[in-house]
């Protein structure tokens, strides 16, 4: 069993390994950069980190015009930390990881 952080992004639930965030916060002030990829936001500071901030909605082309994000999960992947914008937090759930299906192939 693992537990996983379900979140919110418009009207669908996704999850990620909650050993993987590490932290959740409401929205911080962003500095936006020039020359940026138009999915990363803008950047932050974060305790004397300075982290990306990216916008999972422009990421998977699910934008719905409506800036109605006030929710970051900051995430760990190895040596790399960065924020994702989403809509809500809906809780913690323990899965099973035989009844993890993969994604379907575009």
């Amino acid at each position: 069993m693992q537990q996983y952080i379900g979140f919110n992004l418009n009207k669908n639930e996704y999850m990620i390994p909650i050993l993987k965030v590490r932290e959740i916060i409401t929205m911080p002030s962003i500095t936006i950069l020039p020359q940026l990829p138009s999915y990363i936001k803008g950047i932050t500071n974060l305790r004397g980190a300075v982290i990306p901030i990216v916008n999972l909605k422009s990421l998977l082309n699910a934008g719905n015009g409506k800036e109605t994000e006030k929710t970051v999960i900051v995430v760990s992947a190895g040596k790399i930390t960065f924020g994702l914008i989403v809509d809500g937090i809906t809780g913690v759930v323990k899965v099973d990881e035989s009844n993890i299906e993969p994604p379907e192939k575009l």
